[in-house]
């Protein structure tokens, strides 16, 4: 079925070129593509229906900037929103994301292939989210980013075992891309060893990178986790962060969770914040953890991330004492998602042994039960332990006095060859 899309843009040049791009596309899935030169021309056509996606330039003859964004979600809710702009702005990127826009493209930057790529995904996006068509899920990706306050928090740990336990706990697809870009130790701590592709392939096929495409290109891991390793870039420049948006955004369809490591706080891991509905900072009790931890709770917020998108991971390490609900709420304000605590032993033995904790760890235990608090799943029954000689307790408990002793047999049995009466 063919879709329309609606370009909004008060340059003809572009609107000719991406007409030419769309009319490239044969077959039955090639979009029809309509072009308004002023947003309120834009929004006509919206209210005559069947437009199923609008590409929106910021800056019209009747609009500029982010105004002309919120003004297009006010007059055309429900209809997903591609932002196409000549300025490049991660702040104003962000804040179109945040302000409910499926993407921000560079036009300069935009080839054909990339703006279908992202237009069909952004359409796949929005289907999952309405249910709108037969078939598809109602279920929306929840994309975590996991970012440590300070180093040696444990945020690696924390994302891979916290990616397994949503694919144990859960069932459901989820990915694990390490996007820590310097460190790449999300491959080592869930022990993989050797790996063909990483996030560096991934940008590099931007272009042609559909399902079959990035599914040839993940690691599979334990339980079937899907895992893009960080491409060990020390002393190289890391990918654009644009360009590792599009690709976090293109697989986003393909998976029900997608778990971010973030690393620390920086001009990376801030750009990519636009592709995060949720942010865990791990933090720990020790004083340096918890200034790092205050300024980037401080920073978040600052980008808008409020209320229950942003929690703490406590990571109970060393001796460091614990610290109250009462008095973590007074130093941030924010919701503790869950206090880990690690045997030193089990950790080291993981880390040798180029692994996670063992599944029967307390770590692994309670990220378990942080993985069912986010996937809103109850906690499991509990397992009552086998007892063999339980009922045996239970006979001399109720055996009679020395001297009235009797025949006593296990709960729910019998005498089988009682002894006759009148004897």
């Amino acid at each position: 079925m063919n879709r329309t899309i609606l370009l909004v843009d008060d340059d003809s040049f572009y609107a000719r070129l991406v007409r030419e791009w769309f009319a490239s596309r044969s077959g039955e899935t090639a979009p029809v593509l309509n072009v308004a030169g002023t947003l309120e021309t834009g929004l006509r056509r919206v209210a005559e229906g069947g437009v199923n996606l609008i590409l929106l330039d910021l800056n019209l003859p009747d609009s500029t900037g982010l105004k002309t964004l919120a003004a297009a979600k006010r007059g055309a809710p429900g209809v997903p929103i591609v932002v196409l702009s000549a300025n490049e702005d991660e702040g104003i990127t962000l804040q179109a994301i945040q302000l409910g826009a499926e993407d921000y493209l560079v036009k300069d930057k935009c080839g054909a292939e990339l703006l279908l790529r992202v237009v069909e995904s952004a359409l796949a996006r929005h289907q999952a989210r309405t249910g709108s068509t037969a078939g598809t899920s109602s279920a929306r990706t929840r994309v975590i980013g996991v970012l440590g306050a300070m180093g040696g928090a444990g945020v690696t740990t924390v994302a891979c075992s916290l990616a397994v336990e949503l694919r144990r706990q859960s069932g459901e697809k989820v990915l694990l891309a390490d996007l820590n870009l310097q460190t790449g130790l999300a491959g080592f701590m869930i022990g993989l060893t050797k790996t063909t592709f990483s996030m560096r392939d991934a940008v590099a096929n931007l272009h042609r990178l559909d399902q079959s495409c990035w599914e040839a290109m993940v690691t599979r891991g334990p339980a079937d986790l899907h895992i893009m390793p960080s491409p060990d870039l020390l002393g190289v420049d890391d990918p654009p962060v644009d360009a590792l948006s599009q690709v976090l955004n293109l697989v986003k369809p393909f998976y029900q969770w997608v778990v971010l490591d973030l690393g620390r706080l920086n001009t990376c891991s801030m750009g990519l914040l636009r592709c995060v509905d949720d942010v865990l900072v791990v933090t720990t009790t020790a004083v340096p953890g918890l200034y790092g931890a205050i300024l980037t709770v401080a920073a978040l917020k600052g980008a808008g991330f409020e209320g229950g998108r942003l929690s703490l991971v406590v990571n109970q390490i060393g001796k460091a004492q614990p610290l109250s609900a009462s008095e973590i709420n007074k130093l941030f304000g924010i919701q503790v998602a869950a206090r880990v605590s690690a045997d030193p032993r089990a950790m080291d033995e993981a880390f040798r042994q180029k692994t996670l904790p063992a599944e029967d760890s307390v770590f692994r235990r309670q990220m378990a039960v942080l993985a069912r608090k986010l996937a809103g799943l109850p906690a499991p029954a509990s397992k009552r332990r086998f007892q063999p000689f339980r009922w045996l307790a239970q006979i001399f408990r109720r055996a009679p006095a020395a001297g009235n002793l009797s025949p006593v047999f296990p709960p729910g049995s019998a005498d089988k060859n009682p002894a006759p009466s009148g004897t």
